[in-house]
């Protein structure tokens, strides 16, 4: 009989472990970086340092029930990765760039943790046809 008792609180306090150990491999998967893209509403520079803010325009997934943009704002630190692309769709190149580069109205994409970001790439402007050509 004892060795049953002893069997059980073994297995009990197995399963107990597993169980903290899987909801602790969950949760650090929450914080992985999520990516926001969308246009630059607002820049706004720390006096000097290389830090601040970044508003932006973000449209909503097309799927999603409620297809208007909403603006979040987001911290630009200074271990913020800024870098622009340039080069055609086969040729693309990332050179550094900083916060001063932003400019409003353009396009960027962002890897976010939480309301930080982590990394700021900005996007080439894409250029209209004309119609008739």
């Amino acid at each position: 009989m004892r060795l049953m008792r002893f069997a059980v609180a073994v297995a009990v306090a197995l399963s107990l472990t597993c169980a903290a150990q899987a909801a602790q491999k969950q949760k650090a998967k929450g914080k992985k970086a999520q990516t926001v893209r969308g246009t630059v509403v607002e820049v706004k520079k720390d006096e000097g340092k290389a830090e601040g803010t970044l508003k932006v325009k973000v449209q909503p997934k097309k799927n999603a029930a409620t297809a208007e943009p909403v603006e979040k704002t987001f911290k630009i630190s200074d271990t913020t990765k800024v870098v622009r692309i340039t080069g055609k769709k086969g040729d693309k190149q990332e050179t550094p760039a900083t916060l001063a580069d932003i400019q409003a109205g353009g396009t960027v994409v962002l890897k976010v943790k939480g309301d930080t970001a982590e990394q700021v790439t900005l996007q080439g402007k894409k250029k209209n046809k004309k119609a008739g050509q």
